[in-house]
């Protein structure tokens, strides 16, 4: 089966906290085993917290990977890539590539608005591309606020 990778390219820093919550609640109803891997500590602390203010119908089991049961847990956020540990999917909040993509049913590339993260998604791209991956991509439109008179 060949990996399937998709690269969402964010128009507006504020937007990966909800690309990441809803790239990590369909990742985890389509694959279960799903690894949240981030090259910064505070996204993980960010999406922790949002995690536990989702609704019921939007719940998703998972561990931090300093818990002591993150390695039974259906979904691990970590920023260590873990060395022993199989998952169906990838959600990458990081700036680089996993050591062993090829692991993986499924990548999610979350690509922030600044020039080098588009530098480095470029760089991970064309990686994906050589291991003959499926890679797709689309943009992530701002939905403009609500306003309620």
């Amino acid at each position: 089966m060949v990996t399937q990778v998709e690269f969402l390219l964010l128009e507006s820093s504020s937007q990966w906290t909800v690309c990441a919550l809803d790239s990590l609640t369909k990742l985890y109803q389509q694959y279960e085993r799903v690894l949240v891997l981030a090259s910064q500590r505070k996204h993980l602390e960010q999406l922790d917290e949002l995690l536990w203010h989702r609704s019921s119908e939007h719940f998703v089991a998972y561990s931090m990977d300093d818990q002591c049961y993150a390695g039974s847990s259906s979904v691990l956020l970590t920023d260590v890539e873990p060395l022993r540990l199989r998952f169906n999917a990838l959600l990458n909040l990081s700036d680089k590539a996993t050591a062993n993509p090829e692991q993986f049913r499924s990548i999610t590339e979350i690509v922030q608005v600044a020039e080098q993260s588009k530098d480095l998604a470029r760089e991970r791209y064309k990686l994906y591309r050589h291991l003959g991956f499926n890679i797709s991509h689309r943009t992530i439109i701002p939905v403009p606020p609500i306003i309620i008179w």
